[in-house]
């Protein structure tokens, strides 16, 4: 990358600001847009990475709230709710598909090293904002922020072909 990693995410979360995405939910979106990168990356170049990123965030921002707006939509409706009289639940063999992906990765999990490992817990099961986990742990919201990014990219390679 061109670019630092806290001046890529600074800006993303700038790009994301002006669209009106704040807080958490921006987070969550740039940490999508890294993983959509990884992934993308397996496959082919990507020349321009923070491009990438930023198209990525913004069309991932778009998507939030088409899908805010549908839900909204869908719940003002008065007709019958399909959704509810509809058999969801997965198949056996997807069920076991989705334990043995789980099983990987809680071994990629293990394979972090314990600090990382409590702030992507902290971040992506608690709901932590960064800046409370760069407290809890003593750093800058920059080193959690590095130490998240890198995670997701670890697991994302760790998972790849399950």
């Amino acid at each position: 990358m061109g670019h630092s990693l806290p001046d890529t995410i600074r800006h993303l979360k700038h790009v994301l600001r002006r669209r009106g995405v704040r807080g958490t939910d921006s987070e969550d979106l740039i940490q999508d847009a890294f993983d959509r990168l990884a992934r993308y990356r397996r496959t082919k170049q990507v020349d321009n990475e923070q491009g990438f990123l930023v198209r990525t965030v913004i069309n991932l921002s778009i998507d939030a709230m088409r899908k805010r707006r549908r839900l909204d939509q869908h719940l003002e409706t008065d007709g019958p709710d399909l959704a509810s009289i509809a058999d969801e639940s997965p198949l056996q063999d997807e069920v076991f598909a989705a334990r043995e992906r789980l099983s990987r990765l809680e071994e990629g999990f293990s394979a972090l090293d314990p600090v990382t490992r409590a702030m992507l817990r902290a971040r992506r099961v608690d709901g932590m904002a960064i800046a409370q986990i760069a407290a809890r742990h003593g750093c800058s919201v920059s080193t959690v922020e590095k130490r998240l990014a890198k995670a997701v990219l670890f697991l994302t390679d760790w998972m790849e072909g399950w």
